[in-house]
C-alpha cells in the first residue's frame, strides 16, 4: 500500500505542492517517493511503526528540492523539523560518510534537523526510545 489513510495521502500531496521546483520535478518526485517506499528495507518499516506507535506525524520518502538538487529523506517529521535516516553499513565508507554530511547541512539550510540512526538501532525498541528522546524528537513516557 502507498499510503494508509487518506490524511496521508493529502500531507503528501500538500509536501509536493510545497516544493520549490519545476512542476515536472514534483510529478516526477510523486512518483519516485511512491517507488521507494514500496522498496523500503525492514528497517524503515520498523521505523514507520515506530513512529505510528507513538503517533508522531511522518513522510516517508519525503522529496526536497535544496538549492536546485533533489534529495528525498527517509522519514520527515513536519511538527518538529526533523528528519530521520536510517543507515545501514554502507553508510560507514568515506564516500557515503562525506555524500551524508553533505545532505545534513542541506537539510540544515532550509532549518531541519536531521537524525541518523543504524539499521542496528531499530533492532531494540530502547535505543531508539533513547536516541528520540535525547534528540527531543518525543518526549519521555515509553
Amino acid at each position: 500500500m502507498m499510503f494508509s489513510s487518506l490524511d496521508d495521502y493529502s500531507s503528501d500531496l500538500e509536501h509536493i505542492a510545497s516544493m520549490k521546483a519545476p512542476e515536472s520535478t514534483r510529478e516526477w518526485a510523486e512518483m519516485r517517493m511512491y517507488e521507494l517506499r514500496l522498496r523500503a528495507n525492514k528497517y524503515e518499516v520498523l521505523m514507520k511503526e515506530y513512529l505510528k506507535s507513538k503517533n508522531v506525524k511522518f513522510i516517508s520518502q519525503a522529496p526536497f528540492c535544496i538549492l536546485g538538487k533533489l534529495y528525498f529523506a527517509d522519514f520527515y517529521l513536519p511538527n518538529s523539523k526533523y528528519i530521520i535516516e536510517i543507515d545501514g553499513e554502507y553508510h560507514n565508507g568515506l564516500t557515503q560518510r562525506t555524500y551524508d554530511r553533505t545532505r545534513d547541512d542541506a537539510f540544515g539550510w532550509i532549518g531541519l534537523r536531521v537524525l541518523r540512526l543504524r539499521n542496528s538501532d531499530l533492532l531494540d525498541r530502547r535505543v531508539v526510545d533513547c536516541k528520540m528522546e535525547k534528540y527531543k524528537v518525543i518526549r519521555g513516557g515509553r
